[in-house]
């Protein structure tokens, strides 16, 4: 494991430089494609604990407007049997250190843990912004679209159901055909229950 100044130092890197990748460019905020409509309701504070096998989106073509926009970032599912929206639909679990901040604000008494959250999310932001779109080892069950395999013992807070852009779950002929059929579109909306993680107790990605 790295130290934990190298982590940070890491992490503010590549946040300072997330906004290219492979020539790609971030031009939507935050706002745009997570519709967090309970940001202003976190009243309550309701965790839980994670341990098991997870898949991180490593990269979604569903998240890219054109050739040059991205629009969102990888969130992670548990590893099941399959991946359809079902598996979306069960869980889906970001690691935000800026959003547990707004957080915070609203709610004081949420806690979490900033050290060991910088370290894993610096770790997902690496592999998201610099995965080429292709990869022959990474999980890939559908067309344009890949996971990376983690081992995940984790505290998550529960922020309600949140309005989700989401991948597609088609093969590349379907995928193709749904994108001509509607104007270049190649992504679905969905209302998934939504979790921050909050401490990262142990983590592992599965190569």
């Amino acid at each position: 494991m790295i130290k934990i100044n190298q982590s940070l130092i890491l992490f503010s890197l590549i946040l300072s430089f997330s906004c290219t990748r492979s020539g790609l460019l971030i031009q939507k905020q935050r706002g745009e494609f997570f519709d967090f409509t309970s940001i202003d309701q976190l009243t309550e504070i309701s965790y839980d604990t994670l341990d098991g096998l997870f898949l991180y989106e490593s990269y979604v073509e569903s998240y890219i407007s054109g050739e040059d926009a991205v629009t969102k970032v990888g969130g992670l599912v548990k590893d099941m049997s399959s991946v359809n929206l079902n598996t979306y639909k069960s869980g889906y679990y970001l690691c935000d250190l800026s959003l547990l901040k707004k957080y915070k604000k609203i709610n004081p008494k949420l806690n979490f843990d900033s050290t060991s959250l910088a370290s894993f999310q610096s770790h997902l932001m690496e592999i998201y912004w610099t995965h080429s779109g292709d990869s022959e080892t990474q999980f890939n069950p559908y067309c344009g679209l890949y996971y990376s395999k983690f081992v995940l013992k984790a505290i998550v807070v529960n922020i309600g159901d949140t309005h989700q852009k989401t991948p597609l779950f088609l093969g590349c002929t379907d995928f193709n055909e749904y994108k001509i059929k509607n104007n270049g579109v190649n992504y679905d909306y969905h209302s998934l229950p939504t979790f921050l993680i909050t401490d990262v107790i142990s983590w592992q990605e599965i190569k």
